[in-house]
């Protein structure tokens, strides 16, 4: 229980830092494109099932981002690393409970 609190903490505070920018502007900047483009493949590599959502989520949030600048590889080499640090069932239990849509009453959303 207590690796699956770190992994959605950890997780949790890798979205929060990358969200804001992602509010200010159209595009994100390459830091938090790094960001959610490691969080969404990290999540695909754990769970294969989930790679369709997570390839949906990275169009949705980076679009036409620029991948190729060394604030992007950065950011996503330091979150992989930190993701990397945790086990294989933490991470899957968190990539598969951000990847369930909630309703409002905080039930699972049926589809």
């Amino acid at each position: 229980m207590k690796q699956v609190l770190r992994a959605h903490v950890l997780l949790g505070a890798c979205l929060s830092m990358a969200l804001p920018c992602l509010a200010m502007t159209t595009t994100p900047g390459d830091a938090a494109a790094g960001q959610i483009d490691a969080i969404l493949n990290y999540c695909a590599k754990a769970s294969p099932h989930l790679e369709g959502d997570a390839k949906r989520w990275q169009i949705a949030l980076t679009g036409a981002a620029p991948r190729s600048s060394a604030q992007y590889h950065a950011s996503y080499d330091q979150v992989t690393a930190a993701l990397g640090k945790l086990n294989g069932p933490t991470v899957l239990a968190a990539c598969t409970q951000l990847a369930t849509p909630k309703t409002a009453s905080g039930g699972e959303h049926r589809r």
